[in-house]
């Protein structure tokens, strides 16, 4: 009995392509948005506002990096033309994408508590303390 692998038609897989580049163009153009919301902050920012512009754009980059991670995953899951090729693909994707997640997570909790203890001292200062 050799059955013949199960194979992913190449029609399915480019309907698959254009709609992940469609994803990627909407993507960046939220991206750019977002960006541009960010840098217009600028003109109206005190010494707090910048370390939360920081943050703020250190998450922006994150969740881009992310979704650009899953838009490459989607891309090698519509190209894969089995579906164990298909499974390595999503497996690697997974236990990468923990590492950089945990990476992002302490970053951010760092940058965070950096943020929290400049604002207890502006307003210590502010309050004459």
């Amino acid at each position: 009995m050799n059955a013949e692998p199960l194979k992913i038609s190449s029609e399915l897989r480019n309907i698959a392509v254009k709609s992940i580049d469609q994803a990627r163009t909407a993507f960046g153009g939220f991206v750019e948005a977002a960006q541009n919301v960010a840098s217009g902050a600028d003109r109206a920012t005190v010494e707090l506002h910048s370390d939360v512009k920081t943050l703020g754009s250190k998450a922006i980059g994150y969740g881009e990096q992310n979704v650009k991670s899953a838009l490459d995953l989607a891309q090698k899951l519509a190209e894969s033309t089995t579906p164990e090729e298909a499974l390595k693909h999503q497996s690697e994707y997974l236990k990468a994408q923990i590492a950089v997640m945990q990476e992002q997570a302490k970053d951010l909790g760092s940058s965070l508590k950096a943020t929290a203890e400049g604002l207890g001292s502006t307003v210590k200062h502010a309050l004459n303390l």
